[in-house]
């Protein structure tokens, strides 16, 4: 990492915030926050002096990060913020000491800036930034800003970029990645490849009631696609920089969105015959679309991440899940008997859900994981307890009946990394104990 000498040459450092209070070695690899690269990028190629630093890969807590800032002289410092460390966002506010004019923003920013409006700002600057603030940083930070705050009170100000804003990124293309950046950042996959990742598309199609991502918590943007061209160029400037670089995982909230989407991604793939693809799709993307299957599998796809959440109709129902078990099922069984291997992710402890309606998820892992048995294809699962986050319709409900969301903590109700293990509490109708053993259940071997 640069010194401190030549750190404080820097206008504005960016940090990608830490997710525990604690400096810990948890021994995971984590994705690289490509939103906050984009960003810098942007303000680089306008002659910004900018740094990123990414806590979460340092391994800093709040000790840490507060440590940093203080000893250092640069008078701009970014973070994003979300739903599981708002706590530990604000314990670093309480712990910097000097001036400072802070940024602030992430996915759910919309939702939490009213909530820091009364942290201890000690009469520093505080800019909070709603949506896709790609471009908006460099006229902020040259007070040359052509767009209205949307809330003002003394030093705190807050800007919305939505499809209306002039600072909207309308057209992908025209929003470039320093790869620079993260020149260190290759995952050795699964498969023992080695892994970048790339964004080529922005924002999902779907409304599911849990998820952040969904339409109704981002009404105020749209669906964009890069072009092809654009996405094969990024690709070859990854392996222009790493030759050893054999997979790409694509990180789009949903990459294989439809028919045309999925001739795209084999367009872009067959480009490089040497590569391996991982990227997340949807049921409902092939529906009608089965004959397309093994062109993907020829164009280097080892895995698909498809959310499956739950084999419950009625809670598939509830949660805005579109597509029926069956279709699960249907899609599921070609895509292995392909040889496309699938990461199937579940969520048990819905708000009010039984222990029927979990059996029915086990009991669609289970049918799953013996279609793998006899396909070409593997399948694995992940499994979470349910956590309600800023602004999605169950937030909302929750909220509505009484309760409060608050203490986000650790958990080891996960087959997942702990980094995906915090929960708030158990909003189902089971105990802790069966809501355990039910996520357990999913993930161990198929039961006969």
């Amino acid at each position: 990492m640069d010194s401190m000498g030549k750190m404080n040459s820097y206008e504005i450092v960016f940090l990608n915030s830490p997710i525990y209070a604690q400096s810990v070695d948890d021994g995971e690899d984590y994705l690289p926050p490509l939103g906050q690269g984009y960003i810098v990028t942007q303000l680089e190629q306008a002659g910004i002096n900018v740094k990123l630093i990414d806590c979460v890969n340092e391994k800093w807590g709040v000790k840490e990060v507060a440590e940093f800032i203080n000893e250092g002289k640069f008078p701009n410092v970014a973070l994003n913020v979300f739903s599981v460390n708002l706590d530990i966002v604000k314990s670093i506010v309480e712990n910097v000491n000097r001036k400072i004019n802070w940024y602030f923003g992430g996915k759910a920013m919309r939702f939490l800036w009213s909530t820091m409006l009364s942290w201890p700002w000690n009469d520093n600057k505080v800019i909070y930034t709603i949506g896709e603030c790609d471009s908006i940083y460099t006229d902020l930070l040259r007070e040359e800003c052509i767009e209205s705050p949307i809330y003002q009170q003394l030093n705190q100000r807050v800007y919305l970029v939505d499809k209306y804003s002039k600072y909207y990124p309308q057209n992908l293309d025209k929003y470039t990645l320093n790869r620079k950046l993260f020149k260190n950042r290759s995952i050795i996959n699964h498969y023992g490849r080695i892994e970048e990742c790339i964004i080529t598309s922005r924002e999902c199609i779907y409304n599911c009631a849990f998820c952040g991502g969904a339409r109704y918590a981002n009404c105020d943007t749209t669906v964009r696609n890069r072009s092809s061209e654009n996405v094969i160029s990024e690709i070859e400037e990854i392996t222009a920089m790493n030759p050893k670089v054999n997979s790409i995982r694509v990180l789009d909230d949903l990459f294989l969105k439809n028919r045309s989407s999925i001739i795209e991604a084999v367009k872009i793939f067959e480009k490089f015959p040497e590569m391996h693809w991982r990227g997340m799709a949807h049921v409902k993307s092939f529906l009608g679309n089965l004959d397309l299957i093994n062109q993907l599998k020829c164009s280097g796809c080892d895995e698909l991440f498809v959310g499956i959440e739950s084999g419950s109709s009625k809670v598939r129902k509830q949660i805005h899940k579109v597509g029926t078990v069956e279709e699960v099922r249907k899609v599921i069984r070609n895509l292995l008997e392909a040889g496309i291997d699938v990461k199937g992710y579940f969520i048990c402890g819905f708000p009010n859900e039984n222990k029927k309606q979990m059996e029915e998820t086990v009991q669609l892992a289970n049918i799953l994981k013996l279609y793998a048995e006899n396909s070409k294809g593997n399948f694995r699962t992940t499994a979470f307890q349910f956590r309600p986050y800023h602004g999605t319709e169950l937030y909302d409900y929750l909220i509505r009946t009484g309760k409060v969301i608050e203490n986000y903590h650790m958990t080891d109700n996960t087959s997942s990394k702990k980094q995906y293990s915090f929960i708030t509490e158990n909003y189902s109708v089971v105990d802790d104990k069966l809501l355990k053993q039910f996520i357990e259940k999913i993930c161990k071997k198929r039961e006969d």
